[in-house]
């Protein structure tokens, strides 16, 4: 699948790790075109519901396992952040007192 250059995802799914191996199905060795990913959503539907909480899933993920990012939260301001539903959810408080509770568990524990 070396010709592959669109990815079009017609249901979102809870488990970000699922839509990722999709998108990576198309980045085989060997790929020398750019592929483009489409996600299909229905706006005001229980689905794009689905697929915010998806998306949180995704950021909670990285908050948590990746530690260049709780260690300095500037790197998730919202201006440097391209994706517009990720640097919505980083301009909300909530996303805010993440980083602070985080930022004193890793203080407490280390």
């Amino acid at each position: 699948m070396t010709a592959t250059s669109r990815v079009i995802l017609m249901d979102s799914e809870c488990n970000p790790s699922k839509t990722k191996q999709a998108i990576a199905r198309a980045f085989r060795p060997g790929q020398q075109k750019v592929v483009y990913v489409y996600l299909l959503l229905a706006t005001g539907t229980l689905e794009e519901d689905k697929y915010r909480r998806t998306i949180w899933k995704e950021w909670l993920s990285c908050m948590i396992f990746n530690e260049a990012f709780v260690e300095d939260p500037s790197q998730w301001q919202a201006e440097k952040i391209e994706d517009a539903v990720l640097r919505e959810m980083v301009e909300e408080d909530r996303v805010k007192s993440f980083h602070m509770i985080m930022k004193n568990e890793k203080a407490s524990t280390g």
